[in-house]
């Protein structure tokens, strides 16, 4: 067990097997904010200041999904991704969501990140 950060440093600059399996055990841990970043970018990059137009939020999503997909892909990470996507047009009315998961909770972990945007609502 280590303190802290600058055990973490001393240890790595003092064993090159332990500096090994912190690395391995960085690539596999999950990294919300990492994440968080690439949809982000994802929802950015596609709905910019575009107006709400329902006969657009299918593309929308698709979109995004894809994107989102391809650039959690490229960061060469030991995880399988799923991504879901909802544009709703605000309204006044609820919306009501459910999601379930099994997981290893060292190592996966979960996303949920709400991008809102005065153009779209």
């Amino acid at each position: 067990d280590f303190e802290g950060e600058g055990d973490v440093r001393m240890m790595c600059s003092s064993s090159p097997v332990f500096t090994s399996i912190l690395f391995l055990y960085l690539q596999r841990t999950f990294n919300q904010e990492e994440v968080h970043q690439v949809v982000k970018e994802s929802v950015d990059s596609c709905l910019g200041s575009a107006v709400f137009t329902h006969a657009k939020v299918a593309l929308w999503q698709a979109t995004i999904v894809e994107n989102s997909l391809k650039r959690l892909a490229a960061l060469n990470k030991p995880f399988k991704y799923v991504v879901t996507c909802m544009i709703s047009q605000n309204t006044g009315g609820a919306t009501h969501t459910a999601h379930t998961c099994f997981w290893d909770a060292e190592t996966d972990g979960k996303l949920m990140t709400c991008a809102f945007s005065v153009s779209i609502l």
